[in-house]
């Protein structure tokens, strides 16, 4: 498998984490996506990538190439706490964002780390930015 990236798009490099259910389509495209290159960043998941490798060696080698990690746990989805605490564990920054309504079930390990709270992807899009950039 090769996905090593250079030393440039290392630095540009972005890992998100969120569920890949069709519901959440919309927040990537108009979220994630533009929100983090808004900020000077190339976002990146592997939801549209093809390749025949497995999907976990995947994800553990572009969190380990990326220089930080957005960790969306709207819907509660546990592979999203492991990839977030797998950058973690690397030494590298997770954002995390979570949609409003779900907040109530964010994981008790998690609760103390500011999270974006969005209401819709444009609002996420415009929260993400001004995270990175500060």
């Amino acid at each position: 498998m090769n996905c090593r990236l250079d030393g440039e798009a290392y630095d540009r490099a972005c890992f998100v984490a969120m569920w890949f259910d069709d519901s959440m389509e919309d927040a990537w495209t108009h979220g994630p996506l533009p929100g983090v290159a808004d900020a000077g960043f190339e976002a990146r998941r592997l939801k549209e990538e093809i390749h025949a490798d497995r999907i976990d060696a995947r994800i553990v080698a572009a969190i380990r190439e990326c220089r930080f990690l957005v960790a969306d746990v709207s819907g509660s989805r546990p592979a999203v706490y492991y990839e977030a605490g797998f950058a973690e564990g690397l030494g590298k920054t997770v954002i995390w964002s979570c949609r409003r309504g779900d907040e109530d079930k964010l994981c008790f390990d998690t609760r103390q780390f500011r999270h974006i709270i969005w209401s819709d992807p444009t609002d996420l899009r415009s929260q993400l930015a001004t995270t990175i950039k500060a």
